[in-house]
């Protein structure tokens, strides 16, 4: 009776919201029929939004409470029940009590949220482990390794300009029948810088040797290094 109240109502309405608002209303009764409640829902709110009418409250209720939707349910159907005519609040009110001792059951099985933390243990184990940076990666031993990696490319490059420069000498020069080397004079630079550069990359081997000796004692018996005095590697602290 109260949809066929509600039908002729938006029947005889004229205004573009209220011809809107009977639209979606059919589109809500549809739906509710092929039991799409929730889209159903939105229908008859936006009807409601439009129209105002208060017997909407009553299909949204009953569309909520098909989802499970108790408490929206409730608070729905109480708010028609301020609109409903004297002959529908006894069945309205055994409706509420029924939605709130649905609300009351399923806050009553549904865990808390809030419930206590599990007690921690009353003794517990904690173990620290230091860590400690591998001593070739400290600072003395880097910079020596870094000293010597640098000795020893020196030494390459000056060594290889060093045989060319020899190379460059020995294609000018020439036995003579006494089987003596003769060399011009523009062999002389040539020579000269063939010394100069041999003696350059020894001096770099010699550094090269030098850095990466002096690395690999920093590392083994400087601080922090494993054949160093004093606390072991890694230590193990425990409390309980």
């Amino acid at each position: 009776m109260g949809q066929l109240i509600l039908l002729l109502g938006l029947a005889l309405a004229q205004s573009p919201d209220d011809l809107r608002a009977r639209e979606f209303y059919e589109n809500g009764e549809i739906l509710y029929e092929e039991g799409r409640y929730e889209d159903a829902i939105v229908a008859f709110e936006e009807a409601y939004r439009l129209s105002g009418r208060p017997l909407l409250l009553f299909n949204i209720a009953n569309a909520q409470e098909r989802v499970g939707r108790w408490e929206e349910a409730h608070t729905t159907l109480s708010r028609y029940r301020a609109y409903a005519t004297a002959d529908e609040r006894d069945t309205l009110d055994r409706r509420i009590s029924n939605l709130e001792r649905r609300i009351a059951e399923t806050k009553a099985t549904t865990p808390s949220s809030t419930a206590d933390p599990a007690p921690e243990p009353t003794s517990s184990t904690t173990v620290a482990v230091e860590k400690h940076t591998p001593s070739w990666a400290r600072p003395l031993p880097l910079a020596a390794f870094s000293l010597g990696v640098a000795g020893i490319g020196t030494g390459v490059v000056l060594g290889s300009l060093s045989l060319a420069a020899g190379s460059e000498a020995a294609t000018t020069c020439a036995a003579d029948g006494s089987g003596r080397l003769r060399c011009p004079s523009g062999a002389a630079d040539a020579l000269d810088r063939e010394s100069g550069l041999a003696l350059g990359a020894d001096i770099g081997f010699a550094v090269g040797a030098a850095g990466l000796a002096g690395g690999l004692a920093l590392s083994l018996w400087g601080p922090g290094g494993p054949l160093a005095l004093g606390p072991g590697y890694v230590g193990l602290s425990g409390s309980f």
